[in-house]
């Protein structure tokens, strides 16, 4: 919701004809006749601080009246911003949407929002005070995945501007915010003016700065290029090196040569001591061409199929790991267990397990274990799960 101030949001100033900027007026009208979406009197609503702008709208905290709740207020967005977050509501990785009121004279409503408390994750990553932990870094991933994969599958909905500071902390948890670029997927219009944060703009919407219109149709007609979900998932791949190296992509540089950099496809390179299979999925995200990037779904898939959690048996001190989506090869993880009578990696975090399991590691047959047992456990343990061509070695 705030920009950052380098680097800078760029913005090309070309609108074209076919991007609607506007949501049919009756929509929004029938959603508040029906309250569905709920109208606040601005008289409630008590002005606390300016803490930002999103655009060109300014965001507040407000006080509700003679009480201590807190709301962020995003005044003056266009319909379909107040549509498209109505529409993306209802996910714990998304601000949540209280409803609409008017501040004032203005003619436009302003958005009712959740306030984070925790402030950006822009704010939060150049904070030194705040010790960088790599299972803080996974957790966040996990998060800001989740809620893209909400947007792209459940709703149908582009982001458009993923950068970190639109994406918010709440009692240490993500918020994605900001749907002011957003667009449905399924409208057929080209959302083609080139702005956000330079470095995280998809590399395709950059090259029309320097080459205006270089798709061409089957008729031979020049097109613009239309932002859609592998823009976010560019973005994505952007965030994800930027939650290891907390500073801004190519920091210190000017916007002609970000820009020259990244349509010439040179990315930054990886923080020593990455894992491996971290660096191997922001890569593939972060590629140039959009067919080259993975869709959302198979980035969620490394963490749904890596996450290991440990659990107690019930009413009892005895811990067994739980991995979800267990499969035949898997079940070596068990016949070991069996032997050992401790689950594996017993006394480690999950995290710590989950980048030991990433990285190969596994545990040690236990001493004088029958010789067929041991490799009927070599035969089901799974060394590498994930899909090579998407999270190379």
């Amino acid at each position: 919701m705030t920009c950052m101030t380098r680097p800078d949001r760029v913005g090309s100033g070309r609108i074209f004809p076919q991007n609607p900027t506007r949501l049919d007026p009756s929509k929004l009208n029938r959603l508040l006749e029906d309250k569905i979406i709920d109208y606040h009197d601005s008289c409630n609503l008590i002005r606390s601080k300016f803490i930002g702008s999103g655009g060109s709208a300014s965001v507040y905290v407000v006080n509700w009246k003679n009480t201590s709740t807190k709301y962020a207020i995003k005044r003056c967005v266009d319909d379909k911003e107040v549509y498209l977050t109505y529409l993306a509501n209802s996910h714990e990785n998304i601000i949540q949407f209280r409803g609409v009121t008017n501040i004032e004279d203005d003619e436009k409503y302003s958005l009712v929002l959740e306030y984070a408390e925790g402030g950006t994750l822009g704010k939060y990553l150049r904070d030194d005070t705040i010790t960088s932990e790599w299972k803080n870094q996974l957790k966040f991933a996990k998060e800001i995945t989740s809620a893209i994969l909400w947007l792209h599958v459940d709703k149908g909905i582009v982001h458009g501007d993923i950068h970190p500071n639109n994406i918010l902390i709440h009692k240490d948890t993500i918020k994605l915010a900001d749907f002011g670029r957003s667009c449905q997927k399924e409208l057929e219009y080209y959302n083609t003016e080139v702005w956000g944060v330079l470095p995280y703009v998809d590399p395709k919407m950059l090259e029309e700065l320097v080459e205006p219109f270089p798709n061409i149709n089957q008729v031979g007609q020049k097109l613009p290029y239309k932002l859609n979900e592998k823009s976010d998932i560019y973005s994505l791949g952007v965030l994800f090196w930027e939650l290891t190296n907390r500073l801004p992509p190519f920091d210190g540089l000017g916007d002609d040569i970000i820009t020259l950099k990244i349509i010439n496809g040179l990315r930054e390179k990886p923080v020593p001591n990455t894992n491996v299979k971290y660096i191997g999925l922001y890569q593939e995200c972060w590629k140039h061409e959009p067919d080259e990037r993975p869709h959302i779904s198979k980035v969620n898939e490394l963490w749904g199929s890596a996450s290991v959690y440990v659990a107690n048996w019930k009413n009892t001190s005895t811990k067994y790991a739980i991995k979800r989506r267990v499969d035949d090869k898997e079940f070596g993880f068990f016949v070991l267990e069996l032997t050992s009578r401790l689950s594996p990696f017993d006394g480690f975090e999950n995290d710590t397990i989950m980048l030991k399991i990433l990285n190969g590691l596994r545990e040690k047959p236990v001493s004088n274990t029958n010789v067929k047992f041991m490799r009927l456990s070599g035969k089901f343990e799974a060394k590498n799960r994930m899909n090579d061509h998407i999270f190379p070695k």
